[in-house]
């Protein structure tokens, strides 16, 4: 995984243990401290999902469908992150482009219900 994707990770993972631990925990601070995240995941572009590995995929935490399946599910803590106009596969196989809105709030092994396809390579 990206030294970047772990710093921001980390980030979040303190700022909200920080709050946990002094008994400062409320709905405006983590709010801000989501926004803060994603608009560092966006700004520097950290994640790619029209050229994801399945290496890549696996660590940001994408859960294989199937097992005879190249759909990995998308983790519901990237769903901020899907950019507009991919393509997405539900479960079912329906295809769709994500238009910010279109998909279901169906979640499977802490996934969406959609997610893209990507081929084994050697």
């Amino acid at each position: 995984m990206k030294k970047e994707v772990k710093n921001c990770l980390t980030w979040l993972a303190n700022t909200l243990a920080a709050m946990y631990v002094g008994k400062q925990i409320n709905e405006v601070k983590i709010k801000h401290a989501l926004d803060k995240f994603y608009q560092a995941f966006k700004k520097e572009k950290l994640i790619d999902f029209n050229n994801l590995t399945i290496e890549e995929a696996r660590e940001l935490r994408f859960c294989k469908w199937q097992e005879n399946s190249n759909l990995y599910l998308i983790p519901i803590w990237l769903y901020p992150l899907i950019s507009v106009g991919l393509e997405l596969t539900s479960v079912s196989g329906e295809k769709i482009v994500f238009d910010g809105n279109n998909i279901a709030d169906d979640i499977r092994f802490d996934c969406i219900a959609y997610g893209i396809e990507l081929e084994e390579t050697e």
